[in-house]
């Protein structure tokens, strides 16, 4: 495709596993790949380890799991303080399918938990499209699990997960982590995905509800926050890159628009603001740390996702304090 097509520069992808494979093309043909989704750890360690060949895979849209696992730490025992979730003990399962994103996101869960007094009894991983968690769930419930934590890829996957997790009366929060990304999971889980918590950004101000509105009217259904909304946003940031490179260079090449986003954006020099620019999603989109690059800048004043619980289908924020519309609650029992 990038012979084909004489492609200059690509802009985002999805999944780590994808992410994987064509870091390799990026840097073999010098093609950025400009604001990539895939959260994978190996996609960091290459290009931290070896920036000049690998440079090309340029700035991710999605931060490793350990930049971002913290909220769900803070969030739970946010709750145990404030007595609304009081666990018979801090016992944890550990779930995930099987690839680059899911263990990465699973290996971050489990530290960040057990870094505050949790104890990991099960983790179990499963191959990509199982639908029957059956056994598993019996082993976490067996345990004493009072606390599940995961992440799934399919919706087929996540959405058996959660309503096997319902029959077996596993007595546990789950998170289930990019639950909100996937078409169809409320149809398909009903009322046993209520109390299931997430991390999915949230349409929270007026022009990111103005977007909605007009996506909706347009199309019929409503946007989802990551496949449109953050979409929209490495879009708009991904032009102004480009006009950027073009008035500075004043040509628009895979050479230039490298040179660009190693002299502007990596320096701070160019970001992407709800202030200063259209960005409806995040305050700011800023790849200027050197510790935390190729992810951006994470915290309350730059890229932040608040935790979300579900109810009826809808995601409620709990927290942080700032995003909340309710506490972190648990099932009666």
């Amino acid at each position: 495709c990038i012979l084909s097509n004489k492609s200059d520069v690509g802009l985002n992808t999805w999944h780590s596993w994808v992410s994987a494979s064509c870091i390799e093309v990026a840097a073999k043909y010098e093609i950025p790949q400009l604001l990539t989704f895939g959260a994978s750890q190996d996609v960091i360690d290459k290009v931290k380890e070896d920036h000049d060949y690998y440079k090309y895979w340029a700035g991710k849209t999605w931060p490793q799991p350990a930049h971002l696992v913290t909220g769900y730490v803070e969030a739970i025992d946010q709750a145990i303080q404030n007595g609304t979730f009081s666990p018979a003990s801090k016992t944890l399962g550990i779930y995930g399918v099987d690839e680059d994103w899911g263990r990465t996101f699973a290996k971050a869960g489990k530290e960040g938990f057990e870094a505050n007094g949790w104890t990991c009894a099960v983790e179990e991983y499963f191959a990509l499209g199982t639908t029957d968690y059956y056994a598993v769930l019996n082993k976490m419930k067996d345990a004493g699990c009072t606390l599940i934590c995961g992440t799934m890829s399919d919706v087929n996957a996540a959405t058996a997960f959660i309503k096997q997790a319902d029959e077996v009366g596993l007595d546990a929060l789950v998170i289930c982590d990019g639950l909100g990304w996937l078409s169809e999971w409320y149809e398909l889980t009903g009322a046993s995905s209520d109390y299931v918590i997430d991390m999915i950004p949230q349409y929270a101000t007026e022009s990111g509800q103005a977007f909605v509105k007009e996506y909706t009217e347009k199309f019929g259904y409503e946007p989802g926050p990551s496949t449109a909304g953050l979409a929209y946003d490495t879009a708009g940031f991904f032009l102004k890159v480009l006009q950027t490179t073009y008035d500075e260079y004043g040509e628009l090449t895979s050479e230039t628009i490298m040179k660009c986003w190693e002299e502007k954006v990596r320096t701070g020099e160019l970001i992407y603001t709800m202030a200063e620019d259209d960005a409806i999603m995040m305050p700011a989109w800023d790849y200027s740390d050197p510790d935390m690059y190729p992810d951006p800048i994470v915290d309350g004043d730059h890229y932040c996702f608040p935790v979300v619980q579900y109810f009826d289908g809808k995601a409620v924020p709990v927290y942080p304090d700032s995003m909340a519309a309710q506490e972190l609650k648990v099932p009666e029992k």
